[in-house]
């Protein structure tokens, strides 16, 4: 009977093809293959109603009023399910009012075909079982709560700066989440023994299998992002400066001398400071990156650091929250985009994560029974080696530690020799970044971050940003930190895991209600400390997700395990409550279903938008000049890129500075066989006398002259540059 009910479903379906093109222009619409997958999903749906309820596989009585009955509720459960697309942000579903008379007409041919093919010798189909009818509710709720999203403003690309915009994209991810859990527990009734081998696999599988299976699996999508994805090169500012700075301390020195003629090689963030000339940010992430320019692969440390990662924070939720929370954070962290693009980036919180991973990691076994100092100042030690990559972020995310470092000091569960051990180990980490601030600044408690740009600093006030924005980007209140924090907020709710942006609301469920209380709370305070510490900073875009909270991702994973969790004993109350055989059994099943129908959709959904987001040019840097320059393969060569000027910005220029394409090809010292400068000659934003490149040429003699010529989008060529003499000259022989 089964493959009857399919036939008729498909045939029912392909007729209401055409009517779906007449309501909306082709162009607007998926492809046949798109409509073949609702197809497909159709059938799925009422196979997974089949196995609930077995009764629907059977030929049925000659009564057509009983089939009616029998198949109704099975009917609207599988209308609903292309639904299911905005559950999972798929492509544009279809909608309702077409699915309506699908039903109709599915319902009266099953029923009609059931009559024609009953069997009068086979005994009547029993009721549905207690399963079937629980799960059948929550499908339907769940897929009612789907259907509903249609009629609230679908935040697909939230731009503005609105409070009220990044609330309503979280409240519609909530509705989302609830939606998603209704058709997982389905799923789970459905279908126990499959998920129950998938969890078998994270749950029972030898930890260091485990462990090394999920470490390969991060360095692979963290490697195949930067290499595939970004194009193993740099694209933000901070990167393409970290770079710089990488390369000046593989080659053994702090700075390098300062370039000739230096509004040819003027660089955002790369600091020319008198006859020096080095990267503005903490050394921390130019140290990882050094290793990776000695061996020609900068883009490769970042994803290898990712392995040793996983193995830290499988330690750190193992000791808070034991061995079944620990497997699942990792799982969580292998399958989460925000842990991807992290360590596929060459910013500076892949370090940050890690090394803060390693003092909380530390922090922890030495408020144990077992604790030792050593463990106090090895964790001091830690920290201290945090504040090379962001200080402030260490700062934030230490509170929390510490306060409950001194709880358990004050419930005498730990030793008081854990306070001066710490503080031991912090200074003798700390002091390696006093003198390198002494070396390049003179002064052991300057930055060269402060002396790049004074304003660009914590708190509120009118003079706070870059000195080169415009007047109006220039100042900082409370309530724009709010907006910064509450679109930061969103983007982690929605990019931490691909899920439904609900996701936030779980991690708060896990924090609030976890069974280890005190633990839980400490999490969610790390969690918390950097949207809370982060209100003061004037800068909050979603460069590489909520990058500002990147460091208290372990965290966040933690609180979704744990979120999952309580959801795990929630299920099981209800249905122990509503006397199912295997309530335990059951639960865990829908849950797994959960985590497997959002992953699903993060896949299907999430990541396509992810890569084509981050693809080819990405924050104005592509890597069409470098491909111009390895076709031509030139050599000795000066090649000079048309592009505006970061601090034009200040006038009002609004083009991007896209020197930063070719600018992190250079070496400091500029000695490579091809150096890269700007165009000062076709400069978008500043004048200079005709013929300055030519100036620029005559401070490296014996090198030739080539301007980058952008063709289309994707790429462009290298056209040579000659003197005016010999362009006359050129001119007059083809008269």
């Amino acid at each position: 009977m089964l493959a009857v009910d399919l036939i008729i479903i498909v045939l029912v379906w392909l007729p209401l093809l055409a009517i779906r093109h007449q309501m909306a222009p082709i162009d607007d619409l998926p492809g046949w293959a798109g409509h073949l997958a609702w197809a497909a999903l159709l059938a799925a749906c009422w196979l997974t109603c089949a196995r609930l309820d077995r009764g629907l596989s059977r030929r049925g009585s000659a009564n057509f009023g009983t089939a009616v009955g029998r198949l109704l509720w099975p009917v609207i459960l599988t209308a609903l399910s292309p639904q299911l697309a905005r559950g999972l942000d798929l492509h544009q579903t279809i909608p309702v009012t077409l699915m309506l008379p699908w039903s109709i007409g599915v319902l009266l041919l099953m029923s009609v075909a059931r009559c024609v093919l009953a069997d009068g010798s086979q005994p009547p189909a029993e009721p549905r079982s207690a399963e079937a009818r629980f799960a059948f509710r929550w499908a339907g709720g769940g897929l009612i709560l789907l259907a509903l999203l249609p009629l609230l403003p679908y935040p697909r690309n939230i731009i503005e700066l609105s409070i009220k915009e990044y609330t309503t994209a979280i409240v519609y991810g909530t509705i989302r989440l609830g939606g998603l859990i209704g058709v997982a527990v389905a799923i789970g009734l459905a279908a126990p023994r499959a998920l129950a081998r998938a969890r078998w696999f994270v749950m029972k599988v030898p930890k260091r299998w485990l462990l090394a299976t999920c470490a390969g699996l991060s360095v692979a999508f963290s490697g195949a992002f930067a290499y595939f994805v970004l194009d193993h090169m740099p694209h933000v500012q901070d990167e393409i400066a970290f770079l710089f700075q990488a390369k000046n301390l593989a080659a053994g020195r702090v700075c390098a001398p300062a370039p000739p003629m230096p509004e040819a090689f003027d660089y955002e963030y790369v600091v020319i400071d008198g006859d020096r000339w080095y990267g503005k940010y903490f050394p921390g992430p130019s140290v990882l990156l050094a290793m990776g320019v000695l061996v020609g692969a900068p883009w490769v440390i970042h994803p290898l650091l990712s392995a040793v990662a996983i193995v830290l924070l499988f330690l750190l939720a193992d000791r808070l929250f034991g061995d079944r929370v620990g497997r699942l954070t990792v799982l969580l962290a292998v399958v989460s985009p925000f842990w991807v693009l992290t360590f596929a980036s060459n910013m500076s919180h892949p370090g940050s994560v890690t090394v803060l991973l390693v003092f909380a990691v530390l922090a922890m076994m030495g408020t144990g029974p077992s604790g030792r100092w050593y463990h106090a100042l090895l964790a001091g030690l830690a920290w201290g080696c945090g504040t090379w990559f962001r200080p402030y972020t260490a700062l934030l995310l230490a509170v929390p530690y510490a306060v409950y470092v001194l709880l358990r000091i004050i419930q005498r569960r730990a030793g008081i020799a854990m306070i001066p051990a710490f503080l031991v180990g912090a200074i003798i980490g700390v002091l390696p970044l006093l003198a390198y601030n002494k070396a390049l600044t003179g002064h052991a408690l300057e930055t060269a971050y402060a002396k790049w740009a004074p304003s660009d600093r914590l708190g509120f006030g009118d003079d706070v940003g870059m000195p080169y924005w415009p007047d109006h980007g220039r100042y900082h209140t409370p309530m724009r930190g709010i907006a910064k924090m509450t679109r930061q907020l969103e983007s982690l709710a929605w990019k931490l895991l691909g899920w439904p942006r609900g996701t936030l609301l779980l991690m708060l469920i896990g924090g609030l209600c976890s069974a280890r209380r005190w633990r839980a709370r400490l999490i969610l305070a790390v969690g918390a400390s950097l949207p809370i510490g982060y209100l003061l900073y004037h800068f909050g875009d979603s460069c590489y997700g909520p990058r500002y909270y990147a460091a208290a991702m372990p965290a966040y994973l933690m609180l979704v395990a744990l979120g999952l969790g309580k959801l795990r004993r929630a299920l099981q109350r209800r249905m122990k409550a509503r006397h199912l055989c295997h309530p335990a059994r059951y639960a865990q099943a829908g849950t797994w279903a959960l985590i497997s129908l959002a992953t699903l959709g993060c896949l299907v959904g999430f990541v396509p938008d992810l890569v084509a987001e981050y693809g080819n040019s990405y924050w104005t840097t592509d890597p069409a000049v470098r491909n111009a320059v390895h076709k031509e393969q030139c050599t000795d060569a000066i090649v000079f890129v048309e592009s505006t000027h970061y601090r034009s910005i200040k006038g009002g220029q609004v083009l991007p500075d896209y020197y930063g394409a070719a600018f992190w090809m250079n070496s400091p010292t500029l000695d490579d066989p091809v150096i890269f400068a700007r165009d000062l000659d076709h400069d978008m934003s500043r004048r200079f006398p005709p013929n300055t490149n030519l100036r620029v040429l005559g401070h490296f003699s014996g090198r030739k002259g080539y301007r980058f010529i952008r063709d289309d989008v994707d790429g462009g060529h290298l056209e040579p540059i000659e003197a005016p003499a010999a362009r006359a000259m050129r001119s007059a022989a083809r008269r």
